[in-house]
């Protein structure tokens, strides 16, 4: 079964993998706000945010934090 975070880590990384290929700036701007909007609702179904920033994009302490969350994460697959 798969979950709300799993799903959008998935994203998430699927946009990575993209944005480091050569696109045309178009699909960039597409796979980025993918990649951001994965990154919110992995904030959002955390806890570490309550409401969407106004421009789509975390920041600060919120960043920080779902980087964190994102970390342990990989590391608890990677020990598994």
């Amino acid at each position: 079964m798969t979950t709300h975070f799993d799903f959008h880590y998935r994203r998430l990384k699927e946009a990575g993998r993209k944005l480091s290929e050569e696109l045309d700036p178009q699909d960039f701007k597409r796979w980025d706000d993918i990649r951001e909007a994965a990154r919110t609702a992995i904030a959002l179904g955390a806890g570490i945010i309550d409401t969407i920033p106004h421009d789509g994009r975390l920041k600060g302490a919120a960043l920080r934090a779902t980087h964190d969350l994102i970390a342990r994460y990989e590391i608890a697959e990677i020990a598994a």
